[in-house]
Protein backbone atom coordinates (compact mmCIF):
# COMPACT_ATOMS: atom_id res chain seq x y z
CA UNK A 1 0.00 0.00 0.00
CA UNK A 2 2.83 2.53 1.07
CA UNK A 3 4.34 1.50 -2.34
CA UNK A 4 1.43 1.81 -4.66
CA UNK A 5 0.83 5.61 -2.93
CA UNK A 6 4.23 6.54 -3.41
CA UNK A 7 4.12 5.76 -6.83
CA UNK A 8 0.47 7.48 -7.20
CA UNK A 9 2.74 10.33 -5.43
CA UNK A 10 6.10 10.12 -7.81
CA UNK A 11 3.15 9.91 -10.58
CA UNK A 12 1.13 12.82 -9.30
CA UNK A 13 4.57 14.96 -8.66
CA UNK A 14 5.47 14.24 -12.70
CA UNK A 15 2.54 15.53 -13.68
CA UNK A 16 2.49 18.34 -11.88
CA UNK A 17 6.33 19.10 -12.80
CA UNK A 18 5.30 18.37 -16.25
CA UNK A 19 2.59 21.13 -16.09
CA UNK A 20 4.65 23.42 -14.13
CA UNK A 21 7.70 22.99 -17.06
CA UNK A 22 4.54 23.84 -19.83
CA UNK A 23 3.36 26.87 -17.67
CA UNK A 24 6.96 28.25 -17.28
CA UNK A 25 7.22 27.66 -20.91
CA UNK A 26 4.37 29.48 -22.02
CA UNK A 27 5.00 32.37 -19.74
CA UNK A 28 8.83 32.80 -21.28
CA UNK A 29 7.02 32.97 -24.65
CA UNK A 30 4.41 35.19 -23.52
CA UNK A 31 6.82 37.74 -22.15
CA UNK A 32 8.92 37.47 -25.52
CA UNK A 33 5.93 37.92 -27.89
CA UNK A 34 5.08 40.74 -25.24
CA UNK A 35 8.97 42.42 -25.20
CA UNK A 36 8.72 42.36 -29.46
CA UNK A 37 5.67 43.99 -29.67
CA UNK A 38 6.29 46.53 -27.20
CA UNK A 39 9.85 46.79 -29.66
CA UNK A 40 7.37 46.95 -32.62
CA UNK A 41 5.13 49.39 -30.83
CA UNK A 42 8.05 51.93 -29.48
CA UNK A 43 9.14 51.37 -33.02
CA UNK A 44 5.71 52.62 -34.89
CA UNK A 45 6.38 55.48 -32.26
CA UNK A 46 9.24 56.87 -33.55
CA UNK A 47 8.10 56.23 -36.70
CA UNK A 48 4.85 58.39 -36.30
CA UNK A 49 6.66 60.94 -34.43
CA UNK A 50 8.86 61.67 -37.18
CA UNK A 51 6.56 61.70 -39.77
CA UNK A 52 4.73 64.33 -38.05
CA UNK A 53 7.90 66.43 -37.09
CA UNK A 54 8.29 66.16 -41.13
CA UNK A 55 4.33 67.36 -41.65
CA UNK A 56 5.59 69.83 -39.76
CA UNK A 57 8.29 71.04 -41.27
CA UNK A 58 6.15 70.45 -44.25
CA UNK A 59 3.60 72.62 -43.44
CA UNK A 60 5.78 75.65 -42.60
CA UNK A 61 7.65 75.65 -45.44
CA UNK A 62 4.66 75.74 -47.67
CA UNK A 63 3.26 78.31 -45.24
CA UNK A 64 6.32 80.67 -46.11
CA UNK A 65 6.34 79.68 -49.77
CA UNK A 66 2.80 80.76 -49.80
CA UNK A 67 3.96 83.88 -47.62
CA UNK A 68 7.02 84.95 -50.65
CA UNK A 69 4.55 84.03 -53.30
CA UNK A 70 1.73 86.60 -51.78
CA UNK A 71 4.36 89.08 -51.09
CA UNK A 72 5.66 88.48 -54.59
CA UNK A 73 2.25 88.90 -56.26
CA UNK A 74 1.72 92.28 -54.32
CA UNK A 75 5.01 93.64 -55.46
CA UNK A 76 4.31 92.82 -59.28
CA UNK A 77 0.76 94.42 -58.31
CA UNK A 78 1.99 97.71 -57.10
CA UNK A 79 4.30 98.10 -59.34
CA UNK A 80 1.98 97.76 -62.23
CA UNK A 81 -0.27 99.76 -61.07
CA UNK A 82 2.57 102.10 -60.59
CA UNK A 83 3.54 102.49 -64.20
CA UNK A 84 -0.34 102.37 -65.53
CA UNK A 85 -0.82 105.55 -62.97
CA UNK A 86 2.69 106.82 -64.22
CA UNK A 87 1.12 106.43 -68.01
CA UNK A 88 -2.31 108.04 -67.14
CA UNK A 89 -0.46 111.15 -65.87
CA UNK A 90 1.84 111.32 -68.86
CA UNK A 91 -1.34 111.07 -70.87
CA UNK A 92 -3.60 114.05 -68.78
CA UNK A 93 -0.08 116.20 -69.08
CA UNK A 94 -0.26 115.40 -72.99
CA UNK A 95 -4.12 116.57 -73.04
CA UNK A 96 -3.65 119.17 -70.52
CA UNK A 97 -0.64 120.70 -72.96
CA UNK A 98 -2.98 119.94 -76.27
CA UNK A 99 -5.74 121.71 -74.45
CA UNK A 100 -3.61 124.54 -73.25
CA UNK A 101 -2.70 125.29 -77.11
CA UNK A 102 -6.31 124.20 -78.47
CA UNK A 103 -7.26 127.32 -76.29
CA UNK A 104 -4.29 129.61 -76.79
CA UNK A 105 -5.25 128.95 -80.77
CA UNK A 106 -8.60 130.09 -79.71
CA UNK A 107 -7.70 132.99 -77.67
CA UNK A 108 -9.67 131.43 -74.34
CA UNK A 109 -6.67 131.26 -72.22
CA UNK A 110 -6.60 133.76 -69.38
CA UNK A 111 -4.25 136.43 -70.24
CA UNK A 112 -6.00 136.60 -73.36
CA UNK A 113 -9.98 136.58 -72.19
CA UNK A 114 -11.66 139.31 -71.41
CA UNK A 115 -15.27 139.78 -70.58
CA UNK A 116 -16.19 140.85 -74.08
CA UNK A 117 -16.06 137.38 -75.39
CA UNK A 118 -18.09 135.92 -72.49
CA UNK A 119 -20.80 135.10 -75.33
CA UNK A 120 -18.09 132.96 -77.52
CA UNK A 121 -16.60 131.29 -74.62
CA UNK A 122 -19.51 128.65 -74.56
CA UNK A 123 -19.30 128.41 -78.94
CA UNK A 124 -15.27 128.01 -78.40
CA UNK A 125 -15.26 125.29 -75.74
CA UNK A 126 -17.67 123.35 -77.51
CA UNK A 127 -15.51 123.46 -80.51
CA UNK A 128 -12.57 122.89 -77.94
CA UNK A 129 -14.13 119.81 -76.40
CA UNK A 130 -14.76 118.45 -80.00
CA UNK A 131 -10.94 119.03 -80.36
CA UNK A 132 -9.72 117.21 -77.72
CA UNK A 133 -12.47 113.69 -78.29
CA UNK A 134 -11.01 114.09 -82.07
CA UNK A 135 -7.09 114.17 -80.45
CA UNK A 136 -7.89 111.80 -77.85
CA UNK A 137 -9.24 109.24 -80.47
CA UNK A 138 -6.14 109.52 -82.53
CA UNK A 139 -3.65 108.47 -79.34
Amino acid sequence: MIRSENISLQSKNNYWEVRAKYSADRLYRFKKENEHQLFILKHENELISNAEKQARQLVTNLFQRIHCLQNEVLMETYRSMLHELQKLQVEEEMIMRKLYEVMSVHGLTKQNEDNSNASNNSAGAEQINNEVNTTHEDQ
